[in-house]
């Protein structure tokens, strides 16, 4: 019951802030991905940030690519970017090594 009164006030919210249907089909597709992807073991929270970061990211990418003429070695000539490179990896690495928990959602 408290799900469904969620899920319907979460739908008039969506709709009320733009006034557009397609917002609200937006939300009801991203809580059925929610859904399918909690169902199978994978992060929702990744995908959150993937979707709201992502144009972001894309965009700076651009810039700082357009400011060297294009060249990406510009990535590795800075000692803050080896440093955020560098976690990336050891991040990526752990994530790779942990084992998945097969008995976290009920």
């Amino acid at each position: 019951m408290l799900y469904s009164a969620i899920a319907v006030v979460a739908l008039v919210g969506s709709y009320v802030a733009t006034y557009s249907i397609f917002q609200m089909f937006l939300a009801l597709l991203f809580g059925v991905l929610a859904f399918f992807l909690r169902k199978h073991n994978y992060s929702v929270v990744a995908m959150l940030l993937g979707f709201i970061l992502g144009p972001d990211l894309e965009q700076y990418l651009r810039r700082s690519l357009s400011f060297n003429d294009g060249n990406p070695i510009v990535f590795l000539t800075s000692l803050d970017s080896l440093a955020f490179l560098a976690l990336t990896v050891v991040f990526a690495y752990l994530i790779l090594r942990k084992k998945p928990k097969l008995d976290a959602i009920p």
